[in-house]
């Protein structure tokens, strides 16, 4: 049975139409290229627009486009005639995924010729709906009424890091759901983790603010809807508004941001369950998203059950209501994305990590140490100590550096560092924070650029663009480590990225990643909590030093090893420091007296 076969079955088991779905003798095939200067010089040349089709590998809506819209004749016969076609794996190529984002998966640009944006077409498209609009840009270009789509330029939102703050808090509030739980108030209902995180940071960190803890761990027992009981891990989102519908993607991104939420409210409360929901989906993360040979991390895994559940009729959710050995009946499994990206394993590594030394792991810690490890053997050395990951973790020539993929290994390697006191890993962290600090910076606006300068990159990639999660992430990031001992002019550099991104237009597009711009803001104003311990490894109150500052850091707060010296612990705010303490009965109450901003 054929793949558009599999879908229609699929399909029409969920109760979805079919439409157009039948390919003409003749018809000619979608000549999809890759993007390149080459391609922008046809579409100049043969004054074509060019249509981009940026998608992702788990994205069943994408598969549903190309089996439906793109087999149709009528759309195949037009856009081999009058365009120039682009296709792009979102993970593949991030700086295609990073500008394409807002579009959703898939996402159906149309440029002009020359490489301006014309026409946006977010999400599926049948062919009765996505045809006329790929007609009116082939007319407006015959008449030479053809315009880019108008974008109001950035407004910086506030002068200062605490109005900052206030208007980001606010516009995360007002996008809480207080029927359903969680953010977000439309029908699709994703787990945003970083206002998880976020909320759950900020309740610890001020008592007097706790219900935002409390709507946090309200939410997070919500999400528990979205957990496979059966495989393990989280389904990426639900479809009906409320929690009990999911798509069954399960993408590293989200899994790994919710597990990082579900560790930080076991750390916090003892909860149980918060351990056994963080568990589910490192079962998964460890289980079939891993290379068991590399220990590398996969990418994600597709909503669509196996082909066989598909031949015998099954829809998706028939699929995953069954039992493991319900299952077992289908050979295989959804497929898997087994590509190996940096950033994919960085953040599988930071949530596993915090979870193992939140749980006392240390086997697990040290499991996670020899993949990082493993990890840096592609790292490329850089002039000043520095360091530059590549994308895709494999051998090939990677021109490109992304800042994603440096900020989460980094990131990754401090939390590592936080639960093993393994000095190597925090001076990686540094190395890679040197790279992309003197590569991807822009010292005259501020804020990092979304990957590095190459001619090849073409069209609108030519202007690079400052990406607002990610520059969020890498704020945080360095501010967290100049907090551990790194450059201390880090902060300046994350102020200022912090203040560049948050803009009046962000604040309306960037809603799912506000919890993030907050985090980093609270790191900012406030100052980051650390608490730091001297002393030789091999001595038992040096252990027993650092044991207790985990113990009292309730996941939110860093520790950090300092080699030399006689064991003694003491707690920094920002760069305000207490007295040292060697004993770790105190390191309660010194955290209490350090951590609250204002103390």
């Amino acid at each position: 049975m054929t793949r558009a076969a599999l879908l229609a079955l699929s399909l029409l088991a969920s109760g979805c139409a079919v439409v157009n779905s039948t390919r003409a003798e003749g018809a000619p095939e979608i000549a999809w290229q890759t993007w390149s200067a080459a391609a922008f010089a046809r579409a100049k040349r043969e004054d074509k627009p060019i249509l981009v089709n940026v998608g992702t590998q788990w994205c069943h809506w994408c598969h549903v486009m190309d089996d439906v819209t793109y087999a149709d004749p009528r759309v195949r016969r037009l856009i081999a005639e009058r365009y120039v076609a682009i296709r792009a794996d979102a993970e593949e190529r991030p700086e295609l995924g990073e500008r394409y984002f807002n579009d959703g998966w898939p996402a159906n640009v149309v440029l002009s010729p020359q490489g301006e944006r014309v026409l946006s077409r977010p999400g599926y498209w049948s062919p009765d709906r996505f045809l006329p609009a790929l007609r009116r840009v082939v007319a407006q270009l015959d008449a030479g009424t053809l315009r880019p789509e108008t974008r109001t330029p950035a407004q910086p939102a506030a002068k200062s890091l605490a109005e900052a703050r206030a208007k980001v808090e606010a516009e995360l509030d007002r996008a809480y759901d207080e029927e359903h739980q969680g953010w977000g108030k439309g029908k699709i209902k994703f787990p945003w983790f970083e206002a998880l995180e976020r909320e759950l940071r900020r309740a610890w960190r001020v008592p007097s603010e706790a219900e935002r803890g409390q709507r946090a761990l309200r939410t997070l027992l919500e999400v528990e809807q979205l957990l496979d009981p059966v495989a393990g891990g989280l389904f990426q989102y639900s479809d009906n508004g409320a929690w009990s519908s999911p798509h069954y993607e399960r993408v590293m991104k989200t899994q790994a941001g919710v597990l990082e939420a579900y560790a930080l409210a076991y750390a916090q409360t003892g909860g149980e369950r918060w351990r056994r929901a963080a568990s589910q989906i490192a079962r998964h993360l460890t289980g079939p998203l891993r290379d068991p040979e590399s220990g590398f991390f996969y990418a994600s895994q597709d909503a669509d059950p196996p082909p066989s559940a598909l031949e015998a009729g099954l829809s998706a959710e028939d699929y995953y209501a069954l039992d493991a050995a319900g299952r077992a009946r289908y050979m295989g499994q959804p497929r898997i994305d087994t590509h190996r990206y940096a950033e994919h394993n960085g953040r599988a590594l930071a949530a596993l990590a915090r979870l193992a030394t939140v749980k006392g792991d240390t086997s697990m810690l040290a499991e996670l140490s020899r993949t990082a490890r493993e990890l840096l053997r592609f790292a490329e050395r850089r002039p000043g100590a520095a360091l530059r990951v590549p994308h895709r973790l494999k051998g090939e020539k990677q021109p490109l550096t992304h800042l994603a993929d440096q900020v989460e290994v980094a990131r990754a390697l401090l939390w590592l560092h936080v639960g093993t006191s393994d000095p190597t890993q925090l001076e990686a962290a540094f190395a890679l924070a040197r790279g992309f600090v003197a590569e991807l910076s822009d010292p005259e606006g501020g804020g990092f650029f979304a990957h590095s300068r190459d001619a090849s990159l073409a069209g609108p990639l030519l202007d690079r663009q400052k990406p607002f999660a990610e520059n969020a992430r890498a704020a945080l990031l360095l501010l967290e480590l100049a907090a551990v001992g790194g450059d201390p002019s880090w902060r300046t550099i994350a102020n200022r990225a912090l203040l560049a991104i948050v803009t009046t237009e962000e604040l309306k597009e960037r809603a799912g990643s506000l919890g993030g711009a907050l985090l980093a803001l609270d790191a900012a104003v406030d100052g980051v909590v650390a608490i730091s311990v001297s002393g030789p490894l091999e001595q038992s109150q040096t252990q027993a030093l650092l044991r207790a500052a985990r113990e009292v850091a309730g996941g939110a707060a860093l520790v950090h090893h300092v080699p030399g010296g006689s064991p003694r612990a003491f707690v920094c705010r920002g760069e305000t420091c207490s007295l040292p303490t060697r004993d770790p009965a105190r390191l309660a109450k010194l955290l209490e007296d350090f951590a609250r901003p204002g103390n």
